[in-house]
């Protein structure tokens, strides 16, 4: 029996050869009708027997084209036309509403690949060959429906031969909007410095317009590689460096021109076999470096292969990624040719090209030829460019691949861009909250428009902003933008977020942004809110981290949130960065925190970790601890300057940051006392736990290697221009702002230490199982008690300041007060600091033994204290419990001075973390029943303690979520100011309160 139906198929479905897939398979199962491509996704009508119409429809769902993803496939039973064939009709460009999703631009297929190298083939060595299954997408594409003529390729008409492909529904470039060829299509073009010196002007500019040509060019830049020299050459998304990875002159070349002294650099490899040579390669890493994406892949080195100096020196991992545009294709594999003859040097004697940026320090990617002849001039040796405009800029995408407990292997996301961008996360709770698409289906028109929830556009965080915009329960993340610290970075935001709302057509009707008054991108939306008159909501950063990890997974929460970080904005204008959360999407309550630490010069403590460790050592008491002396030593005259700074309160703010305790304990090592870039002393100090295994590592695995090896590359200019051994001028300076001040008569008085007059401290955590059930959050994690739930949902700007759980006499508070002598808790006020009962070591140990280690969990154990601070009256400022580092730190110094190993003492420090991970997340489940955990921040880039992490949290009980769709570093803060606002939005807070 015939029937017919209309289909509706939304998701990644256009630019990726739907439609001719539809009409093979209608062809396959005797369907007739049509297919188009509407605004919407794209519509069917199909005709045809009631099995053989099932299995057509079971076919569009189950096995779509690789480069299609699809979201919903909706189904409406209509009366039958009489279709004779089955047509593919022109995309409906007047459709009411625009909700139809972009793809990333795809990596080569193997299709076109093959044909790349074919010389039978007429596309043979074409630089820019693509079809329906791969090329750009995201980077030409100027608005929809996605057509030729709206995307960078309009400037190249099709021949007649690429036009006859183009219009044959059984070709694999039917409708391949980037089709082309020697005869109509881009051009590599070729431009180097005259007499080969970078000084000199540059020579005029070579065009590839035939394969002999094109040839010539990819020749020339493959030999000029292969002699050590430096090509900028033009991707999809913008500009790369390109050297030879197995030369180690060239790869100094590289750093020294392009100032990046110590970050690694990425590599790529022609296939997954050549990166088994280097890397221990996985079934997952294998199938992320070879998918569609073809993201840079960050994996272990192989202990038996050798790199070159200066490729990612005392790092375990390095950065692989495969060829993914047909240009790479060819400079690789012409250079492999090249370097025949040379194969016995370094790196398993195979090819590989380290590809960085082609970006100035801080800037953004260069994407056009002219800015790159100008910016990168003294950079590169020569330029391999092209005349296809790149429409946006789009960085390659950096994952590594976890265990993730039971959840088994996952991809981590360190940087999100190529290959994943713009492609949209879903807002909803489970089970999904979609509208009935079938109810929107109109004749051929599209859908009919919908009613819509606020569009919200989210600022994002300063570091590794991204963006958000969201239409009805789609997010739109954008791709990484990088750290909002110069114009040229907040010109390209600007840019991106304009392309954004124009492209999606969206127009925000609520905005959020980030709770700290200096950043840029926060500047902008309250400038924009009291320019245009609309809701601003200013979120809580932490809350932002795991409210993404929430919106991510589906979540409404309850969780125990921690967050962990460098850096964010506290509700009490203080710098959190150690956070335990009681979270849900519109609110939440500050249960815990790593008490206060000061940071003598601000940001200067960042640039120059021993500052911190400064910091620390003095909040910690442990200044006259033997094994800081080494640390104090290389401190020099700052030392004093860092004093007369806390004492004074001058320029010293406070931290709870996780991340800034990383550092001081990498300081304290010796591992990292001159960073090159921001977070090496945290990521050296998770390398440290395996130095042994590591190339570059110091020659002793002691504290006292370690601060010779550091020594030696304190290297003046820094990761910016600021960071250094602060000369002996630059501290004298500082001291003369003292001048004339008087000096606080202790610590118990100074500004540094005001934080800690309200704790009181605990030997253990008996009777804490036993509190009684108290507060909102309780009745909350039973999803009952309606009052509690109205209460959390009570949200004002800014978030995380405004009316919420008011905490004047908590029940927590009071419980705590009531179990002071039953659950053992002790002072431990400032002055006290020796009832901590922690032992020093004193001089020097005759040796350490492994047996000592049974014992250090112990000494390492962070503290859990109390707080009894009575400086605020939210739940959002003042925490209930707080985390005292203090013992963890006296135990490092132990170490230190019994010459136990720093592979072990950098071990038994993020095991301490590790520890306090699951403490937090057991006070939570003992003192309010959550059961949930959400982990995010920064901290949690640090493969040995996010994996050890999850192991001990799900042994202990607890379900947990992290990032999945993105990074859990400042990548995922604006999609979390989005979850905020629109849950707020959910929950029905008035546009006033927004």
């Amino acid at each position: 029996m015939i029937e017919a139906l209309d289909i509706q198929v939304k998701g990644i479905v256009q630019g990726v050869g739907f439609r001719p897939f539809v009409y093979r398979m209608a062809k396959k199962y005797l369907v007739n009708g049509w297919v188009l491509n509407a605004a919407d996704g794209v519509f069917v009508h199909a005709e045809g027997e009631g099995k053989l119409l099932d299995e057509f429809v079971l076919e569009l769902s189950e096995n779509p084209p690789a480069a299609s993803r699809v979201e919903e496939v909706a189904l409406k039973e209509v009366p039958i036309e009489g279709f004779d064939s089955f047509e593919i009709r022109f995309s409906d460009a007047a459709a009411v509403e625009k909700t139809t999703l972009v793809s990333p631009d795809l990596a080569t297929c193997d299709d076109c690949a093959r044909e790349l190298f074919n010389p039978n083939d007429r596309r043979f060595r074409y630089p820019f060959i693509n079809c329906t299954n791969c090329g750009p997408r995201f980077t030409i594409i100027e608005k929809l429906p996605y057509d030729r003529a709206s995307t960078s390729m309009k400037d190249f008409p099709l021949c007649e031969r690429c036009a006859s492909e183009y219009g044959d529904p059984l070709d694999r470039r039917f409708h391949a909007q980037p089709n082309a060829c020697f005869a109509c299509g881009p051009q590599v073009s070729w431009r180097e410095h005259e007499g080969g010196d970078v000084s000199a002007p540059l020579g005029p500019v070579s065009w590839g317009a035939t394969r002999e040509e094109s040839d010539a060019i990819f020749a020339r830049a493959a030999r000029l590689l292969a002699e050590g020299g430096i090509v900028a050459m033009k991707g999809l998304g913008g500009f790369h460096l390109v050297c030879d990875a197995n030369n180690p002159e060239a790869v100094a070349k590289l750093r020294a021109r392009k100032r990046r002294e110590g970050k690694a650099f990425a590599v790529m490899a022609a296939s997954v076999d050549d990166a088994r040579q280097v890397c221990e390669v996985g079934d997952e890493e294998a199938g992320v470096l070879a998918g569609p994406q073809r993201p840079i892949v960050l994996m272990r080195k192989r202990p038996d292969a050798t790199f070159a100096p200066g490729l990612a020196d005392r790092l375990p991992e390095l950065g692989v990624m495969l060829p993914y545009t047909p240009m790479q294709h060819l400079l690789l594999h012409d250079f492999a040719d090249v370097t025949k003859a040379a194969k016995a040097r370094g790196c398993g004697h195979i090819p590989l090209l380290v590809m960085t940026s082609g970006n100035l320090h801080d800037e953004p990617i260069v994407i056009d030829d002219e800015d790159a002849y100008e910016k990168l001039f003294d950079v590169a040796d020569a330029f391999l460019g092209h005349n296809r405009a790149i429409r946006t800029r789009y960085d390659d995408s950096v994952v590594r691949v976890i265990a993730a407990g039971s959840a088994g292997k996952a991809v981590q996301f360190i940087r999100r861009a190529r290959g994943y961008a713009p492609l949209p996360i879903s807002l909803a709770s489970q089970p999904a909250e979609r509208a009935d698409a079938a109810e929107t289906l109109a004749d051929v028109g599209g859908p009919a428009t919908a009613a819509r929830r606020h569009s919200v556009f989210a600022a994002g965080s300063e570091q590794k902003n991204t963006f958000t915009l969201t239409r009805d329960a789609e997010a739109f993340v954008s791709q990484h933008i990088g750290d909002m610290e110069n114009a040229e970075t907040y010109d390209a935001w600007l840019a991106a977020k304009s392309r954004y709302e124009a492209l999606f057509e969206i127009a925000p009707t609520l905005l959020a942004c980030d709770l700290h008054p200096e950043y840029l991108a926060s500047k902008w939306a309250r400038e924009r809110s009291r320019a245009c008159g609309l809701p601003l909501a200013e979120v809580q950063h932490h809350h932002a981290h795991i409210a993404a990890v929430l919106g991510e997974h589906g979540l409404e929460g309850p969780v125990c949130g921690i967050a962990f970080d460098g850096t964010g904005y506290g509700a009490d204008g203080a710098i959190w960065g150690g956070e335990v959360l009681l979270a849900n999407r519109a609110a939440f309550e500050r249960f815990a925190n790593f008490a206060y630490v000061p940071m003598p010069g601000g940001a200067a403590a960042v640039r120059y970790p021993l500052r911190m460790a400064y910091g620390a050592l003095w909040a910690f008491d442990l200044l006259d601890h033997p094994g800081a002396a080494r640390a104090l030593e290389a401190l020099g005259e700052q030392a004093a300057v860092c004093e007369q700074m806390i004492e004074h309160g001058i320029n010293t703010p406070q931290t709870s940051s996780v991340g800034r305790l990383f550092d001081a304990a990498s300081a304290l090592l010796g591992i990292c006392t001159a960073p090159a870039y921001e977070g090496e002393p945290a990521i050296l100090l998770e390398a440290a736990i395996d130095a042994a295994e590591l190339d570059g590592a110091p020659p002793s695995d002691s504290v006292a290697a370690s601060f010779a090896a550091s020594s030696t590359r304190c290297v003046a200019g820094g990761f910016d221009a600021e960071r250094t051994n602060v000369s002996r001028e630059t501290c004298s300076a500082e001291q003369e702002k003292f001048a004339g001040q008087e000096k606080l008569t202790g610590r118990e008085e100074s500004a540094g230490r005001e934080e800690f007059a309200g704790w009181e401290g605990s030997a253990g955590q008996e009777g804490l199982a036993d509190r009684e059930e108290s507060a909102s959050w309780k009745e909350l994690a039973d999803r009952e008690g309606s009052a509690a739930q109205e209460k959390l949902a009570c949200w004002k700007v800014p978030a995380g300041q405004g009316e919420s759980a008011g905490r004047e006499e908590s029940a927590g508070q009071e419980e705590f007060a009531e179990q002071e002598e039953s659950a053992g808790w002790k002072s431990a006020g400032q002055g006290e600091s020796a009832d901590r009962e922690m032992p020093v070591s004193q001089g020097e140990s005759s040796g350490w033994e492994e047996s000592d280690d049974a014992a250090a969990a112990e000494r390492y154990a962070i503290a859990v204290l109390k707080n009894t601070a009575t400086s605020s009256s939210t739940a959002q400022d003042t925490s209930v419990v707080l985390f005292d580092a203090a013992p963890c730190f006296r135990a490092l110094l132990d170490d230190v001075v019994a010459g136990v190993p720093v592979s072990v003492i950098a071990r038994r420090f993020h095991d301490a973390f590790v520890q306090a991970v699951v403490t937090a997340a057991e006070l939570a489940r003992a003192l309010y029943g959550i059961k949930a955990v959400a982990l995010s921040g920064g901290v949690f880039m640090n493969r040995y303690l996010v994996e050890h992490a999850l192991a001990a949290l799900e042994a202990a009980g607890f379900t947990v979520a992290v990032n999945r769709d993105l990074p859990p570093n400042d990548g995922c803060v604006s999609f979390g100011q989005a979850v905020v606002a629109w849950a707020a939005n959910e929950e029905g807070v008035a546009e006033g309160d927004v």
